[in-house]
């Protein structure tokens, strides 16, 4: 079987990303496929070892790279990343991030706090509840306003800013007992901006800044913000927070999203083992997608 050089998954091949990377695969000369998760399929034959991975009723081909993408926390094809992961590098293939995924198989926005904690890794004042009375308790006149968001969302959805029990209460109506589990509370930093630092092998691509618009709180380029080149230069500090959060989850890319803190450092917002990049490359000028195909490919 013809082994493919570089394999993307995705849930939307229109997306600003397998569309890069096909199109800097042609460039280069290297064979490249975009797999949808709907059209995989997995027989399982209760023997060890004795499975077989399809897609679209044909046996999945071998790869030099492979990189999961699109699959968030709670996505109904999330469970295809293990053997997705052991088909693939039995095959010999780079699976990227594979060892994140294997030692932390969900990585919501909540369970990041705990690693953070255990690492000596700045982050942003964090509370989670597990009911709308422990919720609304906690939110006195003091806190306000502050952001509620969910442990899964993504490009700048479900991120909320409360500024009254009223709007609390009317956040936290739809929800139970069960679900307000999926909220995680934290502290308004007020500015506009942050920063999104991608690493790739160990090193900083490099940064850029993310500046909400004008009566907004979301700095996230898909939510409207406008996004600048920001130098690491002098910045040491914000390099060395991305670099130990990529070797701490044992990452080969990611986004690592940075936030003043009101003591004047860096706090992490979150990192991201998929992060987009269309923003960043538009800001910094540097070809991510080419570089993610080098790492993968050789």
């Amino acid at each position: 079987m013809k082994i493919i050089d570089f394999i993307v998954f995705t849930g939307g091949p229109r997306a600003y990303a397998p569309n890069r990377l096909r199109k800097e695969a042609k460039k280069n000369n290297i064979i490249f496929r975009a797999y949808l998760y709907k059209y995989l399929n997995i027989k399982l034959n209760g023997a060890p070892q004795n499975y077989i991975f399809s897609y679209k009723g044909r046996e999945l081909p071998p790869a030099k790279g492979v990189f999961l993408r699109a699959l968030g926390e709670m996505a109904e094809y999330n469970p295809y990343k293990y053997f997705l992961i052991d088909w693939f590098e039995s095959k010999s293939a780079k699976v990227i991030n594979s060892a994140s995924f294997k030692k932390w198989p969900s990585l919501d926005k909540t369970s990041q706090h705990l690693v953070y904690l255990k690492n000596d890794i700045p982050f942003i004042n964090s509370a989670v509840f597990g009911s709308q009375e422990s919720a609304t308790a906690w939110a006195n006149p003091s806190r306000f306003p502050f952001i509620v968001k969910s442990n899964v969302g993504s490009c700048g959805t479900e991120v909320y800013k409360i500024k009254s029990r009223r709007a609390l209460k009317r956040l936290l109506k739809p929800f139970n007992k069960r679900t307000v589990k999926g909220l995680l509370f934290q502290e308004f930093l007020p500015g506009g901006e942050d920063l999104r630092v991608i690493v790739l092998n160990g090193k900083v691509l490099g940064a850029m800044k993310r500046i909400a618009s004008k009566g907004n709180y979301l700095t996230n380029y898909s939510r409207g913000g406008s996004v600048e080149n920001y130098d690491l230069t002098g910045d040491a500090s914000a390099s060395k927070i991305a670099l130990k959060v990529t070797d701490t989850f044992s990452l080969d890319y990611c986004g690592v999203d940075l936030m003043r803190g009101k003591d004047g450092g860096w706090k992490v917002l979150e990192v991201n083992r998929a992060c987009q990049f269309e923003g960043f490359e538009k800001a910094t000028g540097v070809n991510v997608a080419k570089k993610v195909l080098e790492f993968a490919v050789g």
